[in-house]
C-alpha cells in the first residue's frame, strides 16, 4: 500500500477515499448477527490493527527523513546540546504546579529519537530535581542507567510549597543520594539542610548556595554527612562558615568559598591564617577566596609565605579597597607556573592596587626566556604564554576578564581587574584604574604579542609609547583598538635610535580591531595615512612589517579617509579583513 500511497502523494483527498474503501471492505467483514459485545471486539481489534498500520507507516516514513539515517552517537550529541538550552521547567499555576518537559519532547516525537534518547544514560543523569514532574522521577532513575546522579535543586522565595518540599524530600532520600556523586543546592531556607540524608557517601562535587542568612553553621553541620571523596566544594551565600571548619575536607582538590556578609569578620579567613588554611589541603588545585579574606583589627601581621606548588589556580576577589588582599600579597610568594587572577571592586587606593600587581607578576621573571601574551587597558591586564602562532580572528574581541585565568590546566596566566567606587570613566577620580601604575611592574622583555584595548590614559604622545614600552622589544604581533591612540602608535614605530627601531624592532604583524566607537573626525581620519607612513619608515629601515590584518567594518569605513586608502597598505604589505 505505501507504493500506492507514494504515487498519489500530491492528491489527499484521493489517499483519504483509497483508506476510506479499504476501511469499508474490513467493516463490513464484520459479523451482522453477533451480540453487541462480540462486535465491539471485533471492532477493537479492526482499531488495534490499525494503529500498529499507522506506527508502522510512520516509522517508514520517518525512515526517509535525513534526521532520522543520522547515526545514533550524532543523536545523541545533538540531543546533548538540545538539553543544556531546552530545561525542564515547573511553573506555579494556581492550586498545582505545571511541569514543562523541555528536551524530554524528543522521546515522544518519533520511535528513532525515542530509542536512542531512553538508550543514553548520559541525558539523563543530570537532573533538576524540582523542575521533573514527581511522577517521572522512577522513570528518570532507571533510564540513568548505572551512572552516577548529578542533582541540582534550586529551591528561591517564594517557592517553598508542599509540592516542592515533597520533591526535596523524594529527590534526596536515601536510596537516590546514594548513587549520587553530585550535589548542586541553591536554598533560600537554610533550615531545609536538616532534611538532608544524614550520610552521602559518595559525593565528590558539592556546591552550596544560601540566598538567605539563617544564622546556622551551614557548613558545620553538612561536613558530618559527606566523607573522604568530596573532591569539589563550592560554598555561597550567607554562610556560617569558619575557615576551621570541618567540611574543608584534605581530598578537596577544587575549592571556591564566597562571602555575601562583610561584617561577619569571624566567619571569614585572616590573612594571619591563610597558610594554615592552605596546609589543611594537601590535594588542593584551584581556588577561589570571593570576598573571604579579612584583616581583623587584632590580627597579626602575616608572615611571608611561599603558595603552595600543588595549587595550579587561585582567584581572590575583594571589595572597598581591600586591605586584606594587599596584606596577602605583601609577603606572598607566586610561582610562576601558577595561574592567578585578582579583581578588586570599589577600589581607589592606587597603592594597594600597584602593590597587587608587583606581586602578580613578579615570579614570571624567574623565566625571562618564556614568550608570553600580554593584554593592557586601563582598569584591567592579562598576560599568558604565548601560542606561538597569531590568532585568525580578531583578540580585540578577546574580554579582559579575571575569570579567563581561573583554569588549572592552562599554566602561567595572569588576570587583574579593578573598578572605581562610582564607575566612573574619568581616571583622575579614579587613580588605581590607570594602567600606567602597572606597566613597570610587567616582564615586558618576554612578551611577543602585545594587545592594547581603547583606553590607555598615560598615553598621551608617541614619546608616551615609547616611554612605557621600550623594554617589549620581542613584540612581533601587535594588536590595537581603531581608537584614539592608534595613530600615535604608529608615529612611535617610526622612530629609529641606534641601527634599529625604538618600539617593538622585531614586529611582523598589526592587528587593528574594531569596536565601533565614533571617534572625531580628524583623529579618523589620520590612522591609514599614520598606518602607512609606518609601514613604509619600517620597510626603508630593513624590518618590514610582513602583514596587517583590519576588522572587516573598517574596509569600507567612510571615516577612514579616502576610499582608496587601504591601497597604501597593500602597496606594502599583505592586506586582509577578518570577520
Amino acid at each position: 500500500m505505501l507504493e500506492t500511497a507514494s504515487s498519489i502523494e500530491k492528491n489527499p483527498q484521493a489517499a483519504e477515499h483509497a483508506w476510506l474503501s479499504f476501511l469499508d471492505a474490513r467493516l463490513e467483514s464484520l459479523p451482522e448477527n453477533g451480540s453487541p459485545s462480540a462486535l465491539r471486539d471485533a471492532a477493537d481489534a479492526e482499531l488495534e490493527g490499525i494503529r500498529k498500520c499507522l506506527a508502522a507507516v510512520g516509522r517508514r516514513r520517518n525512515a526517509i527523513l535525513g534526521v532520522c539515517k543520522l547515526h545514533p552517537e550524532l543523536l545523541s550529541e545533538i540531543f546533548s546540546i538540545v538539553r543544556a538550552s531546552w530545561t525542564p521547567m515547573r511553573a506555579k499555576a494556581k492550586a498545582l504546579p505545571c511541569y514543562s518537559p523541555g528536551w524530554m519532547v524528543v522521546t515522544h516525537l518519533c520511535s528513532r529519537w525515542r530509542q536512542v534518547a531512553v538508550a543514553d544514560p548520559s541525558l539523563w543523569n543530570a537532573i533538576d530535581c524540582l523542575n521533573m514532574h514527581p511522577l517521572s522521577m522512577h522513570t528518570i532513575l532507571s533510564r540513568c542507567q548505572n551512572l552516577p546522579l548529578k542533582l541540582t535543586l534550586f529551591i528561591r522565595l517564594p517557592a517553598l510549597d508542599e509540592h516542592a518540599t515533597q520533591a526535596f524530600t523524594n529527590w534526596l532520600s536515601a536510596p537516590v543520594c546514594s548513587r549520587a556523586d553530585s550535589l548542586n543546592i541553591h536554598l533560600d531556607f537554610p533550615s531545609i539542610i536538616g532534611m538532608l540524608p544524614t550520610h552521602l557517601p559518595n559525593i565528590e562535587n558539592l556546591s552550596i548556595s544560601l540566598g538567605i542568612d539563617g544564622g546556622v553553621a551551614s557548613a558545620d553541620i553538612l561536613a558530618s554527612r559527606f566523607s573522604s571523596k568530596l573532591s569539589r566544594l563550592s560554598l555561597s551565600g550567607y554562610h556560617r562558615t569558619t575557615w576551621a571548619s570541618p567540611i574543608f575536607f584534605p581530598s578537596i582538590t577544587h575549592l571556591q568559598w564566597q562571602n555575601m556578609e562583610r561584617s561577619a569578620g569571624s566567619l571569614s579567613l585572616p590573612v594571619s591564617d591563610v597558610p594554615a588554611f592552605l596546609a589543611r589541603m594537601p590535594n588542593l588545585r584551584s581556588l577561589s577566596l570571593l570576598d573571604v579574606l579579612d584583616m581583623p583589627s587584632d590580627d597579626k601581621e602575616p608572615q611571608p609565605f611561599a603558595l603552595p606548588s600543588h595549587i595550579d589556580c587561585i582567584i581572590i576577589e575583594g571589595t572597598y579597597n581591600s586591605p586584606e588582599t594587599a596584606a596577602l600579597f605583601k609577603g606572598l610568594s607566586i610561582p610562576a607556573k601558577t595561574s592567578m587572577s585578582v579583581l578588586l571592586e570599589e577600589c581607589d587606593d592606587s597603592e594597594l592596587a600597584r602593590q597587587v600587581v608587583a606581586s602578580m607578576f613578579q615570579g614570571l621573571y624567574a623565566d625571562a626566556s618564556e614568550l608570553r601574551e600580554l593584554g593592557l587597558e586601563d582598569r584591567r591586564l592579562f598576560m599568558r604564554p604565548w601560542r606561538s602562532e597569531p590568532p585568525e580572528s580578531d583578540l580585540l574581541d578577546y574580554m579582559f576578564d579575571a575569570s579567563n585565568s581561573g583554569d588549572e590546566n592552562h599554566h602561567g596566566h595572569r588576570a587583574f581587574s579593578v573598578s572605581d567606587f562610582v564607575g566612573s570613566s574619568d581616571l583622575s577620580s579614579a587613580p588605581a584604574e590607570d594602567a600606567g601604575l602597572y606597566i613597570p611592574y610587567l616582564p615586558l622583555s618576554s612578551v611577543a604579542a602585545l594587545t592594547i584595548g581603547d583606553d590607555l590614559s598615560c598615553i598621551t604622545s608617541h614619546a608616551a609609547w615609547i616611554y612605557y614600552f621600550a623594554s617589549a622589544r620581542n613584540v612581533r604581533h601587535l594588536y590595537m583598538a581603531i581608537s584614539l591612540q592608534a595613530a600615535s602608535l604608529c608615529a612611535a614605530l617610526e622612530k629609529f635610535t641606534d641601527s634599529s627601531f625604538t618600539l617593538f624592532p622585531n614586529l611582523e604583524t598589526v592587528t587593528l580591531g574594531f569596536r565601533g566607537y565614533d571617534w572625531e573626525q580628524d583623529i579618523q581620519q589620520s590612522l591609514v595615512p599614520a598606518l602607512v607612513s609606518m609601514l613604509g619608515a619600517r620597510r626603508g629601515g630593513g624590518t618590514a612589517v610582513r602583514e596587517v590584518r583590519a576588522a572587516r567594518e573598517a574596509e569600507s569605513c567612510p571615516w577612514l579617509g579616502v576610499s582608496d586608502a587601504w591601497i597604501g597598505v597593500r602597496e606594502l604589505v599583505q592586506l586582509s579583513f577578518f570577520d
